[in-house]
């Protein structure tokens, strides 16, 4: 079966290949162009520049990685410590799921404080992943009697693990 792809989706999926093979530097409207044999007008008609498309690469990341975690989280019957440990193996299964889009994070996680508009979605997105967490743990019984404190550092070190890196406090 051949997958039919919108155009957006195919020019994100050619940066992200361009990502994980050339690096942030190797995203340019040429290199898109030129990876999918069509003109540049073509591909700035979708995105106005390379920064956009990083910043689309970045959500679709984001989104993978938060909504496996999430699920696995809700659907887990177990508890406390158990619910823990299934949703942190949750966290890493995105990864086996979309290996390419996978590959993105570091690079992702490198740029982000060199381009504005990428930091920005990222601590954005940072902060909801960890909202949501939050939320989740607190509608299991171990969990909804936690102070915020005890249940803030459950939620960073769930969400350190996802990520790779502690949030700020």
């Amino acid at each position: 079966m051949i997958e039919k792809l919108d155009p957006i989706d195919k020019v994100v999926r050619a940066g992200v290949e361009i990502l994980n093979s050339q690096g942030y530097g190797g995203i340019t409207i040429s290199e898109i162009a030129k990876h999918l044999d069509i003109s540049k007008q073509s591909v700035y008609y979708h995105f106005p520049g390379p920064q956009e498309l990083v910043l689309l690469i970045a959500r679709k990341w984001s989104e993978s990685g938060q909504h496996i975690t999430l699920t696995a989280l809700a659907n887990s019957r177990d508890t406390g410590a158990f619910k823990v440990k299934a949703m942190a193996d949750g966290m890493f299964d995105w990864i086996k799921k979309d290996p390419e889009l996978a590959k993105v994070a570091l690079t992702l996680y490198q740029i982000a404080p060199q381009n504005k508009k990428l930091y920005a979605f990222m601590t954005n997105a940072r902060e909801a992943a960890r909202d949501r967490l939050r939320e989740l743990l607190r509608q299991d019984e171990t969990f909804n009697d936690m102070e915020d404190a005890q249940l803030n550092s459950v939620v960073t070190a769930l969400h350190s693990q996802r990520y790779g890196a502690r949030s700020e406090e």
